[in-house]
């Protein structure tokens, strides 16, 4: 999203979306995709690129 900082989770990830920013069903896609699709990728912008497919 522009206009954010990175921010670091728990585990030291980096991310840009925060879960409050969120819509219900929003959170609820980008959470399935990031569980089921995150293991299979090690490409982490591919990854948040989806999500903020999912989030807009």
């Amino acid at each position: 999203m522009p206009g954010k900082d990175w921010r670091y989770d728990t585990r030291g990830g980096r991310s840009r979306l925060q879960g409050t920013e969120m819509m219900h069903v929003a959170k609820a896609w980008a959470k399935w995709w990031v569980h089921n699709f995150e293991c299979c990728s090690n490409e982490t912008e591919f990854i948040m690129s989806r999500c903020h497919a999912v989030y807009a």
